[in-house]
């Protein structure tokens, strides 16, 4: 029997033993259809009803809960490089900073910026992002689950912009 490794998963596993009456032995899982493998998987968490039958018809039953992790594993909040909400500083410039953290799931974990693992896979701080490009961001527990993705735009401070006016000659 394998209890849920993920929040909200459905790899739980019930196995069953039994022994006695009349060979063979059926096994049911809430009152679907008999089967002669002694095994349900593929589970969501919850509470079941496990019933045996032997070749009499005679039956038994029990109930059985699997359970899972106590909650989601999420990426519960993010932070910029800077106070005033900007993941760069200035405009065209590759020094945003996202720093994310998570809730739930199992130490260590591993962190992922579009797609790949980044190069110091267990911070949750990315540097060097360049203004103005999407970022997406997962996390992997040290169970294999999978966070939720995060999605942000690394944005920046607006552009400067200046012109010279036009001078106008003194008369002299």
């Amino acid at each position: 029997t394998q209890n849920l490794i993920c929040y909200d998963d459905d790899d739980g596993i019930i196995s069953l033993s039994a022994n006695g009456g009349v060979l063979p032995l059926q096994y049911q899982i809430d009152g679907g259809t008999l089967q002669d493998q002694n095994f349900f998987d593929n589970l969501q968490a919850g509470s079941y009803e496990l019933t045996v039958v032997d070749e009499n018809g005679c039956d038994t039953s029990l109930s059985y809960t699997l359970t899972q992790p106590l909650q989601d594993f999420v990426i519960s909040n993010f932070s910029l490089s800077d106070t005033l909400g900007y993941c760069v500083l200035c405009y065209g410039d590759s020094s945003g900073t996202i720093d994310i953290e998570v809730s739930g799931g199992t130490y260590p974990f591993n962190y992922f910026i579009n797609g790949s693992q980044d190069s110091s896979p267990t911070d949750s701080t990315f540097n060097n992002l360049v203004a103005n490009q999407d970022y997406e961001f997962y996390v992997i527990d040290y169970l294999g689950c999978f966070s939720d993705t995060l999605t942000v735009n690394c944005n920046s401070t607006p552009e400067i912009e200046f012109a010279v006016s036009n001078q106008v000659a003194p008369l002299c």
